[in-house]
């Protein structure tokens, strides 16, 4: 499962929420899973609350270790090199000081980074993801308003419906068939039709 382009970044999208969320209508970064969030003088250290009581749609918590393990890869993060370099499996400028407490010590300061954890593939992982990770691939389990109908069908479909435990606005639809089209001209006339 690819988020890393547009098509599959579109259906995580709906499956994850990541701890801010960038409103376009008012041009104002807004709390997401995350409650509040403060940094230090110097915007090197920043602290994000999460709410409580969120759930993935396997029913676990969403909890700031779900964030640690998902943000194992992110540069800006102090230890980045070493996690890299195979010196280290984790990265030492993530801490969890409670469930609802994700501290970020980063590599050299850096005001807007709640923009930065907007972005999507910067969402909660669950355990289950270290499990099985082919498994989960190909029917990832998020927190965000739908959750998958079935496993991704590579280069054939796939399918998302709402999921009815979730925090905020709940979806207005059922769910969202996603029809994987490689040739152009077959898309159009698809669109056409």
């Amino acid at each position: 499962f690819d988020i890393e382009e547009f098509n599959g970044a579109a259906v995580a999208a709906q499956l994850f929420d990541p701890l801010t969320r960038y409103d376009y209508s008012t041009e104002e970064l807004k709390p997401l899973t995350a409650e509040s969030w403060d940094s230090n003088d110097s915007a090197d250290t920043w602290t994000f609350h999460s709410k409580k009581g969120l759930k993935f749609h396997d029913g676990t918590d969403v909890t700031a270790n779900s964030f640690k393990y998902a943000w194992n890869r992110l540069a800006l993060v102090k230890g980045y090199d070493d996690v890299v370099n195979s010196k280290a499996d984790e990265l030492t400028g993530i801490t969890c000081p409670d469930d609802y407490t994700l501290k970020v010590e980063l590599a050299s300061p850096y005001a807007d980074f709640p923009f930065v954890v907007c972005c999507t593939p910067l969402s909660p992982i669950p355990d289950c993801a270290k499990d099985n990770f082919a498994t989960y691939s190909k029917a990832p389990v998020g927190n965000g308003p739908f959750m998958m109908d079935g496993k991704w069908e590579d280069g054939q479909e796939i399918n998302v419906k709402k999921f009815d435990d979730y925090y905020g606005d709940k979806a207005k639809i059922d769910g969202i068939h996603f029809q994987v089209i490689k040739d152009m001209e077959t898309a159009y006339k698809e669109f056409q039709a």
